[in-house]
């Protein structure tokens, strides 16, 4: 590390900053955003600090408060392999800027240190959003020292660089991997969504069970916590260094993190000119045959070339199609279970005052699409696909094409993207709670209507907050405040709905229900649809 090397991580940090672009941009509209995109930070920030604090409090409340160290050190590790692993091949590999940064008189190592602590710095903020109400919790209830306080802020950091180098290793294996095929774009998107979707249902592995009391839970949890913490040794050395004070673990944490760092810089500099040249290379197909060109409809075409986008980006394909994946597996394993057996995943405690009613699983019937459009629609296509444009917009301008023409067939590429996988998955469970035929065909009707009001809804964040001046398609794709603004609407919004539709269920006729939200939804994406058409004008985003 040297002073050339932090330069350049300045100005990457400084490029990146939305707090920067709010305090020195002169652009109004730019200002709104980046104040916009701040408070969206905030706002996670809390509800992540407030989920992790209302865990750890049940566990001082019980008198385990010597489990919070070793949690908040799995809670980190988790954090910040997750959040890298799905950046690190964006950040570090085949980035826009990668040719003017090699072009710099500095060394490779140096390029690849800056890039690597730019990725760990922003995922850092998110571990300090979830220390601090940890630390006051464990304060509260096992008044340490006031050294303790100080040392755990130094190991904070250190905890999440190793589990930034180990997902950073991880992608980058992927990466390295996939860029030996010639499908290199397909074999990195199969190897990323297999990972996930092992991580995923690893949680029906260790899940605990329903019926248990909290004390009983947190009990088991606990075991497993240890357990896991017994494996991952960085999170089990930094509950010894807070609990115990032992200057050994407090030397690994810190040691393992500084030389794992360097190792990985120093490995990784060594292939990184050749990785990149191998992603960034293209095959052409030697079998060709001349023929005449058809015309196909308008729509059509940009929805296929949006689909062409999507499987050239990794990191675009795990985002948008992981929902889709995630909801036909739903449905296809919802015709091998029982209802009582879902109503026992569902439920979490005894049912001694619950009416009679919900203690059957019934009351879900009228939710069905609900609950599968809250899984398929979780992330729209449409939400970042105007914002990828990027560079390329020159492109579109120059076609003879007006903005709702483009907007109409990126909405076609979505819609056919996740209506197929939510109504897999309304068959599915309607097959399990034995709907009905006639509630199956309302749900079916009700499924498309309700894609069709999110992917409006997705266009007109991704309009309302079109941002092209990127560097890094993440920065549209994962963090983009459209993305953000989508996803908190959606998974709230469906919340809500869903408690409505099962309250509802009591006293009104499923059908009837369907039929209500079946006019409801379309009212609502017929005024959405006009609002897009106003501000897609009014902004002349093309």
């Amino acid at each position: 590390m040297n002073r050339s090397n932090i330069i350049l991580l300045k100005n990457i940090i400084m490029a990146s900053s939305s707090l920067n672009k709010a305090r020195h941009t002169s652009d109004k509209k730019v200002k709104r955003r980046a104040w916009g995109a701040l408070a969206i930070e905030i706002l996670l920030g809390t509800m992540l600090a407030v989920y992790v604090g209302i865990t750890v409090y049940g566990y001082g409340y019980y008198g385990m408060g010597d489990i919070i160290p070793m949690l908040l050190g799995l809670v980190i590790c988790l954090i910040s392999f997750v959040f890298t692993f799905f950046k690190a091949g964006g950040y570090l590999l085949a980035f826009r800027e990668y040719d003017m940064l090699m072009a710099m008189p500095i060394k490779t190592s140096g390029i690849v240190w800056a890039k690597f602590m730019h990725m760990f710095i922003l995922g850092l903020k998110w571990c300090a959003w979830i220390t601090i109400p940890v630390i006051i919790l464990y304060g509260y209830f096992m008044h340490p020292n006031p050294t303790v306080y100080v040392l755990w802020l130094i190991l904070v950091p250190f905890i999440s660089l190793i589990a930034t180098v180990a997902g950073s290793v991880l992608s980058i294996l992927i990466s390295g991997i996939g860029a030996n095929f010639k499908h290199k774009r397909a074999v990195q998107t199969i190897l990323t969504v297999l990972l996930v979707l092992a991580c995923f249902f690893l949680e029906f592995i260790i899940g605990a069970d329903a019926d248990m009391e909290i004390k009983d839970m947190l009990a088991t949890l606990r075991e497993e916590i240890e357990n896991v913490c017994n494996v991952l040794r960085p999170a089990k050395w930094f509950a010894e260094a807070i609990n115990d004070a032992k200057p050994l673990s407090i030397l690994l944490v810190i040691l393992s993190a500084v030389a794992f760092t360097e190792l990985f810089i120093r490995v990784l500099s060594i292939k990184y000119k050749k990785i990149n040249s191998r992603l960034t290379a293209s095959s052409a197909n030697r079998d060709f045959k001349l023929k005449t060109q058809k015309a196909k409809n308008i729509y059509m075409t940009i929805a296929y070339k949006e689909f062409k986008r999507m499987t050239f980006s990794t990191t675009y394909m795990t985002n948008i199609a992981l929902g889709g994946i995630l909801t036909v597996i739903l449905g296809v394993a919802a015709f091998f279970v029982k209802p009582e057996s879902l109503m026992s995943a569902i439920q979490t405690g005894g049912t001694g005052e619950i009416p009679e009613y919900f203690t059957s699983y019934a009351f879900l019937i009228p939710a069905i699409p609900f609950f599968a459009y809250l899984l398929g629609g979780m992330m729209m296509s449409t939400c970042c696909s105007l914002s990828l444009e990027g560079k390329s917009l020159w492109i579109i301008q120059s076609m003879p094409i007006d903005v709702m023409t483009l907007l109409k067939g990126k909405m076609l590429f979505n819609m056919l993207l996740i209506t197929p996988p939510v109504m897999v998955a309304v068959l599915g469970l309607s097959f399990c709670l034995k709907a009905g035929a006639v509630n199956w065909l309302l749900f079916e009707i009700l499924s498309v209507v309700l894609c069709a009001a999110g992917t409006v809804r997705g266009m007109c964040c991704g309009v309302r907050f079109v941002k092209y001046d990127w560097v890094n398609e993440i920065e549209v794709i994962k963090q983009g405040t459209a993305a953000t603004v989508y996803v908190l609407s959606h998974m709230f919004g469906m919340m809500i709905l869903i408690t409505l539709v099962t309250s509802l269920s009591a006293y009104i006729n499923t059908a009837l229900i369907n039929v209500i939200f079946i006019v409801a939804a379309s009212v609502w994406t017929l005024l959405d649809y006009r609002h897009l058409c106003r501000i897609s004008a009014k902004r002349k985003v093309i």
